[in-house]
């Protein structure tokens, strides 16, 4: 099964995945590498040719990197995922996908000027939070958007996954949502594997976000040690997925009012 993207525009960390959010190598047979995502300014972008995800072409601005924390990254064939729109709508989405995922991305956060549309650092695929495997099975479709306040640090994503077969990568807020009774954190190996909480090169700790619409599932993931803090929102939708999350790096400020806000905004 091909797992999630590698982005042209990206850095290798030098540690692997301490991320809040992690990837496991489970079922897949790929692997997963840390990376560290540039946030791009959104001015004009292209589909890759070839290369995989579409990088600082020509007419597009100069990245500014996040800092060099581990951070949940994943790798892919050239080509499987690509960027695509402009301004507003720049945007990163399978290659091969059906289209589906793109038009139930977020698209008009309330979110003040320091923010803007950055380089999408996903889809990330098989993605494990409390046990629970988001991508039983290759999506048949997913998009991924960002927005950035680089100079503070702090992202807010939105991310669709959409599955064919019925049973399979749906209902996974439902899923959580019975996962978050006991779960308060878990441990990360050097892989981003998620293990048992105390046995791990990380340690993330999970607590349950109240205060989102009915349906969406919340919940804030702190990776110990890290300065890493990321309140994440999921909610099942006819298919699939949606998941918005605010993050912050270094300490940055990740507002979980500002996640609340945002999927007010989603509808």
């Amino acid at each position: 099964m091909r797992m999630a993207m590698r982005l042209t525009g990206l850095v290798l960390a030098t540690t692997l995945l301490g991320a809040c959010t992690n990837m496991s190598t489970e079922p897949s047979s790929g692997r997963s590498d840390a990376v560290v995502p540039e946030g791009t300014p959104a001015t004009t972008s292209s589909p890759a040719s070839g290369g995989g995800m579409a990088g600082a072409e020509e007419g597009t601005a100069p990245a500014t990197a996040t800092p060099s924390l581990p951070v949940a990254g994943s790798n892919a064939p050239a080509g499987y995922v690509e960027l695509r729109g402009e301004g507003d709508n720049f945007h990163a989405a399978m290659t091969e996908g059906d289209g589906e995922a793109e038009p139930m991305l977020l698209t008009d956060p309330p979110l003040s000027q320091e923010w803007q549309v950055v380089e999408a650092d996903g889809p990330k695929f098989v993605q494990t939070v409390c046990g629970v495997q988001l991508d039983p099975v290759e999506p048949r479709d997913a998009a991924h958007r960002r927005w950035g306040w680089v100079e503070n640090f702090t992202y807010l994503t939105s991310e669709v996954h959409l599955f064919s077969q019925d049973g399979d990568g749906v209902d996974a807020a439902t899923a959580i949502d019975a996962a978050l009774q006991g779960c308060t954190g878990f441990g990360l190996d050097k892989d981003g594997k998620e293990v048992p909480s105390g046995s791990g090169t990380y340690e993330v700790t999970v607590e349950r976000l109240d205060g989102l619409p009915q349906g969406w599932v919340g919940w804030t993931e702190v990776t110990e040690g890290e300065g890493m803090v990321r309140h994440n929102a999921l909610r099942d939708v006819e298919g699939g997925w949606h998941w918005i999350s605010v993050v912050g790096y270094l300490g940055a400020d990740s507002d979980a009012d500002l996640l609340v806000a945002a999927v007010k905004s989603a509808g």
